[in-house]
């Protein structure tokens, strides 16, 4: 077969050769498959498989967790070819970030507080493309909410350069423990709570409730330690540990009122009147609630009345009772009547119309309530204990919720105080401790007389304006600067127990 000719003077067409440039950045998964779009990375937890719910979770791949980020560059052709890589924080239209902005004295606390801002270059293997694995350590911050720019350019051919938006998030868990009775006064859902951390980069994933094995109308100080080991042995023998320790145990209670025990109310009588006397439960300069329909513990101690004189003085001091009225007279419970029989009963009338006719003391000595608290954290634990009944009524879904964000707060550190040793943001600028309330809280709305008191009372409480504020106030919202702390949070090592 003849060849075919060249005529003579023809020139040689050769194909331009295509400038290098970078084709496109991508997010990849463990096997270096690219995954598309934005990525939100759960910048707390570490890469263990334990986090990844492909069917019911956030969290897809394994390579979406903790703050190195995983991503691949890829030319538009083979051959080795050197771009820069750098991290910076998304800007508007008017050049502002709206990241979190870590102080120098956070930074010098934990330095972990950052970003790679310093710009990185690398080459491409001879196919074009490159992987940069977390161990080439491109990372964001641990603040949730944060929004970042991760830009690839080609330093030599068309220098072009692509980009890919992250998103920063925490990812905590949450498992309800709830008594076999009280669970119907439990709150119905827990979306209040959920949607304030959003708010503020944490997301808070449920998983299965436990039950535990036994009703308890209230939890006061005495059954504290007993209730926090039932609740651990029912965390120990349940799935919700797997998460430990990024996981809240939320437990539910009855009441969680303290007991004042053995009170004793003196009154001035003058016996045999057929009209009771009206005794207010007061001591220590203020009004108390009897320690009724609380759990099964009784409010009533007991009562006498004693005549006055010296020899009924010396009577009463030998706890003498006789037939001739001189002594102590018992007064039985029957004989007295609360306020309010179903609830809280601050005042009582007892029948004297069988006492000596004579002027005299009645001792009424009775149980208290001391306080009543509306959640609980066990220090050193996971455990927050919510009640569900206050002040002898139901609490509702909207102020469960209330309590369980305040609860929920004290477990990842806050009200912050700036400690060094445990690595936090700076001190808010409401933070108290004390003030008649246990624990770090926020003052957030007072006024600086109310701030400048040593105990805070109900006045105070009605002008908070913080979830974290220590006493329940019917908010579900951190205050601005509280907000600013819990997006600062560094939750890598899970809650604080």
């Amino acid at each position: 077969m003849p060849q075919p000719t060249v005529k003579e003077g023809a020139k040689r067409v050769e194909v331009p050769k295509k400038e290098p440039a970078i084709l496109s950045i991508n997010f990849v998964d463990k096997d270096n498959r690219t995954l598309p779009g934005t990525s939100i990375q759960y910048v707390n937890l570490p890469q263990d498989k334990k986090y990844v719910d492909v069917t019911n979770g956030p969290v897809k791949h394994i390579t979406q967790l903790g703050q190195k980020l995983k991503f691949k560059v890829k030319f538009n052709q083979e051959g080795s070819y050197k771009f820069k890589v750098k991290l910076e924080p998304k800007k508007d239209s008017k050049g502002v970030s709206k990241n979190v902005e870590y102080t120098a004295a956070e930074k010098g606390r934990n330095t972990n507080f950052k970003y790679q801002e310093k710009e990185k270059e690398y080459t491409t293997d001879s196919n074009g493309e490159k992987v940069i694995d977390i161990s080439d350590t491109i990372f964001v911050t641990p603040a949730g909410g944060d929004v970042f720019i991760l830009s690839a350019t080609a330093t030599e051919g068309k220098k072009n350069t692509m980009t890919l938006e992250i998103i920063t998030e925490r990812m905590m868990y949450y498992a309800e423990f709830k008594m076999p009775v009280i669970k119907n006064d439990c709150a119905q859902n827990l979306n209040i709570f959920k949607e304030e951390y959003k708010k503020h980069g944490i997301i808070f994933q449920g998983l299965p409730p436990v039950t535990l094995t036994k009703d308890r109308a209230n939890i006061g100080k005495k059954e504290q330690d007993t209730f926090k080991e039932e609740v651990q042995d029912a965390y120990k023998n349940s799935t919700v540990k797997d998460k430990d320790p990024y996981c809240i145990a939320v437990a539910y209670t009855g009441h969680l009122a303290v007991k004042d025990e053995k009170q004793e109310i003196p009154v001035r009588v003058t016996g045999g009147s057929e009209t009771p006397v009206t005794v207010d439960i007061r001591y220590n300069k203020e009004k108390h609630y009897l320690w009724n329909n609380i759990d099964s513990d009784d409010w009533f101690v007991d009562c006498y009345f004693v005549a006055d004189g010296a020899i009924n003085a010396m009577l009463d001091f030998f706890a003498v009772s006789d037939t001739f009225g001189y002594g102590r007279h018992p007064i039985s419970k029957s004989k007295i009547t609360l306020n309010s029989p179903a609830a809280g009963s601050n005042r009582v009338s007892i029948d004297i119309s069988s006492l000596p006719k004579e002027k005299g003391t009645i001792t009424l000595t009775v149980n208290c309530v001391s306080y009543m608290r509306g959640g609980l954290s066990f220090g050193g634990t996971n455990i927050i204990a919510i009640c569900t009944r206050g002040n002898w009524k139901t609490q509702t879904t909207q102020e469960q919720n209330n309590i369980i964000v305040h609860e929920a707060g004290h477990q990842i550190n806050m009200v912050t105080d700036g400690d060094s040793t445990k690595k936090l943001p700076d001190k808010t600028p409401n933070y108290y401790i004390g003030k008649g309330h246990q624990g770090h809280h926020c003052n957030t709305g007072l006024t600086n007389s109310q701030k400048a008191k040593t105990e805070y009372k109900t006045s105070e409480d009605t002008s908070s304006q913080c979830v974290m504020y220590g006493a329940t106030n019917g908010k579900s919202a951190f205050c601005p600067e509280c907000a600013k702390a819990v997006k600062k949070m560094d939750l890598s090592k899970g809650v604080k127990k």
